[in-house]
């Protein structure tokens, strides 16, 4: 895994199945970007189907964001394909200033890089910041996060006296993000933090609710099928 290939995905302006697909081989490429995971794994990776993934693979290679490369086993038969993520040879994540430990900050728009908007990233010294805030991170709610249930949350947020900053917001859906590629609604996820009144989002715990409520959890429900 190659945590410049996953900053890289991340802040590319993609649908967001394309995304999720991206992001995933993102999590398996090298430093260069290279990787060939196969589809099952993918579309395990993603929860989608096999079909999805090549729809998706098939929008990311139009979008220019990545190139794939058929290959083959010695004996002729067909293998995972390679895939190369667009990383631009110059991009580096955001990360702190080596200029006398004091932190960075990120400024400039877009640039262009065959035919796609990526990051200009230019890194520039500031001074410290004495009161320790977050750093400003603009919010845009992701496409696949239903706007009312979102808008319920927040104001949840707003009752319990507990508002989100920008910043806040940003670290819940990433979190979010994570609990969707496991298979997890984020609809759901969301509507049992404001049933229950809770401040964060937190991954489903299925079969603990389930033994909590009465009820046999899905294990020992085939457990006791095969007579175990």
């Amino acid at each position: 895994m190659s945590s410049r290939a996953l900053a890289w995905a991340w802040i590319q302006e993609v649908k967001a199945g394309p995304k999720m697909v991206l992001v995933a081989l993102a999590d398996r490429a090298d430093e260069d970007g290279y990787c060939f995971p196969g589809l099952n794994w993918i579309a395990t990776k993603t929860g989608y189907s096999k079909d999805a993934v090549r729809r998706n693979i098939q929008r990311l290679a139009q979008l220019e964001l990545l190139t794939v490369e058929m290959r083959k086993r010695s004996d002729g038969s067909n293998t995972s394909n390679e895939y190369q993520l667009s990383i631009p040879s110059d991009f580096a994540p955001l990360r702190p200033s080596k200029l006398q430990g004091r932190p960075s900050k990120l400024q400039g728009g877009t640039s262009k890089l065959q035919g796609l908007h990526t990051p200009n990233y230019t890194f520039i010294e500031e001074e410290e910041n004495k009161n320790k805030t977050p750093p400003t991170v603009a919010f845009v709610i992701p496409d696949w996060l239903d706007d009312e249930t979102w808008e319920a949350y927040v104001e949840m947020r707003k009752k319990e006296r507990h508002p989100l900053t920008d910043y806040a917001k940003n670290l819940i859906v990433r979190k979010l993000a994570r609990f969707k590629m496991k298979g997890y609604n984020p609809q759901e996820i969301l509507n049992t933090s404001i049933e229950n009144g809770w401040r964060g989002v937190f991954e489903p715990r299925l079969e603990r609710e389930q033994q909590r409520d009465g009820e046999l959890s899905p294990k020992i429900q085939r457990m006791l099928r095969r007579g175990l």
